[in-house]
């Protein structure tokens, strides 16, 4: 691969994902609560007691089931010792099954509402290297134009614009798709969509909310921008940086 090759999808092949799709179950999970603590993306680690088991990434936080309570639990390891942060009370077979729970927060139990959401295509889509984001409305014009894949962020492609070498940036952050400023991978943003899917193109039309409500947001996956936008553009670097960190394969197409 050089700088000169066209490269319009890089493909995140990660070892869990290969290793849950053998098993025939889900590779990740994502819980999204404004009101929970626990919200994250749990990762496949293994089995444990008969039933797949999951870890939020940097972190010992796990997702498992335990047979001598009928439950699924989450807790600091894979062990059964009732030291719990959340537990289910549905008769679950899978997480997805089980929609009530009780967590503990603010040093006392309290029942929620949490759903557990299979993203069965993580870590082996084909990713779009480029992104096209049109808009419709004066205050969110700023937004428009090229994006280029930069690295994972919460196991999901982040993209840097074109403009400004990455004054703007698409990532994903807690529980949304955000439209964000230069590298800040936080919750501030210009544009966002609540929509949990693993690629911004994903989200359907009408779901991104721009500075106003009457913006309409779409982002779009591209070949690549036109030759007199693309001479001067970064994008090899960003590729090449992408791979060395972990996204082992690129396909050109």
């Amino acid at each position: 691969m050089t700088s000169k090759d066209p490269i319009p999808y890089v493909y995140a092949d990660l070892h869990f994902a290969r290793e849950a799709r053998s098993a025939k179950v889900s590779p990740a999970y994502v819980l999204s609560s404004g009101t929970c603590r626990h919200s994250g993306v749990y990762l496949y680690v293994g089995q444990f007691m008969g039933k797949p088991a999951y870890k939020v990434r940097d972190s010992n936080k796990h997702l498992h089931y335990n047979p001598r309570e009928r439950r699924w639990e989450i807790d600091d390891g894979l062990n059964m010792d009732n030291t719990i942060f959340a537990y289910c009370l549905d008769p679950a077979d899978l997480p997805e099954d089980g929609t009530e729970w009780r967590s503990y927060e603010s040093k006392r139990w309290e029942k929620m509402s949490l759903r557990f959401k299979p993203l069965p295509n993580i870590g082996s889509s084909k990713i779009p290297a480029w992104i096209k984001v049109s808009v419709r409305g004066r205050k969110a014009k700023f937004q428009q134009g090229y994006y280029c894949f930069w690295k994972l962020i919460e196991e999901r492609p982040a993209y840097r614009s074109l403009k400004k070498k990455g004054a703007y940036n698409i990532h994903f952050s807690v529980d949304q798709w955000i439209i964000g400023s230069k590298l800040d991978i936080g919750p501030t943003n210009y544009s966002h969509c609540k929509d949990l899917c693993y690629l911004p193109t994903e989200c359907k039309e009408g779901e991104w909310i721009g500075p106003r409500d009457t913006d309409i947001v779409t982002c779009t996956a591209v070949t690549g921008p036109p030759r007199n936008l693309a001479k001067d553009c970064e994008y090899p670097k960003f590729v090449l940086k992408a791979v060395a960190a972990g996204v082992p394969q690129a396909y050109a197409v």
